[in-house]
């Protein structure tokens, strides 16, 4: 028997017993997933696992409300930013449709040089520039013109240092510029109205929950009673990201429950320790822990 061939042959049969001890793993790893009522029953058993070593685990998760003073801020800010982003969107776009008329109107049609490209690269993507220039008459002046615009990847691949390709471009402003292998004579885009003005309203919407946050405060803090819990567990919980902390306790008319807490809070309580909290009697899930 030639070498080669037993080479083959030892490979194929160890490659075999691999494959085997592979299908066997697979074939137990399913029938143990299925005894157990699925990935979703898999869950359940390592939840009710983490509860029978910490009990405070299974309790509900439950968030304080913000200090008035917080939400009016934060509700302000937001509100200015999302106006600032809608105005923005808006001028944004009526400058577009001013370039978009200028180049249907007045176009006039030149030779621009390539005269620097570059690629900006992201986590998962890459966007090709293109730097061009040229000499226009505007106004019986000679107007020197640059201008690096984005470009598909099979353009950018097609030019290079020198080419010279076609750019139209307004007489009376030559800055109002596009390639003209992308222009289409009256086309409006409406990206920056859509985008600026998205962020925008979404900014308003936050900021129209946040005064629902201010007037729960401010009614917390008129009619609030306050009681003193005694803390039933303090533990943590990390992940490949962070790690967080948590607080148990008993809420006045809801029950045990549990609450994170920043780290230097943390540092400085312990199981047994009792503190005062405000609460909403009509709404206890209304509360604010008063740390002293």
């Amino acid at each position: 028997m030639s070498a080669p061939l037993l080479f083959w042959l030892v490979f194929l049969f160890i490659g075999g017993i691999g494959l085997l001890f592979t299908g066997v793993i697979v074939y137990q790893m399913t029938k143990a997933v299925k005894r157990a009522g699925g990935l979703q029953g898999i869950s359940n058993q390592m939840q009710a696992q983490a509860a029978a070593l910490r009990p405070a685990w299974q309790y509900p998760v439950v968030a304080p409300i913000w200090p008035a003073g917080t939400a009016l801020g934060c509700g302000f800010s937001l509100g200015l930013l999302g106006l600032i982003l809608v105005a923005g969107g808006w001028l944004a776009q009526q400058h577009h449709i001013r370039e978009v008329r200028l180049l249907q109107t007045e176009g006039v049609v030149g030779v621009a040089s390539v005269t620097r490209q570059r690629i900006s690269e992201s986590d998962d993507s890459e966007t090709y520039y293109v730097t061009f220039a040229f000499t226009a008459i505007a106004n019986d002046h000679r107007v020197e013109v640059r201008k690096e615009v984005s470009v598909p990847e099979s353009f950018y691949e097609r030019v290079e240092y020198g080419s010279q390709i076609e750019v139209v471009y307004a007489r009376s402003d030559p800055h109002v510029v596009k390639i003209r292998a992308f222009y289409t004579p009256g086309k409006v885009e409406y990206w920056w109205l859509i985008g600026l003005g998205s962020l925008g309203a979404l900014c308003l919407f936050f900021t129209w929950l946040l005064l629902g946050v201010y007037r729960n405060a401010r009614r917390l803090d008129a009619e609030g009673l306050v009681a003193r819990v005694t803390l039933l567990d303090c533990f943590e919980h990390s992940d490949s990201d962070s790690t967080t902390y948590y607080i148990a306790y008993e809420l006045p008319g809801v029950g045990p429950v549990r609450q994170g807490v920043e780290k230097k809070i943390y540092n400085r309580l312990s199981v047994g320790q009792t503190f005062n909290l405000a609460y909403l009697p009509d709404n206890p899930k209304l509360f604010r822990p008063l740390w002293e």
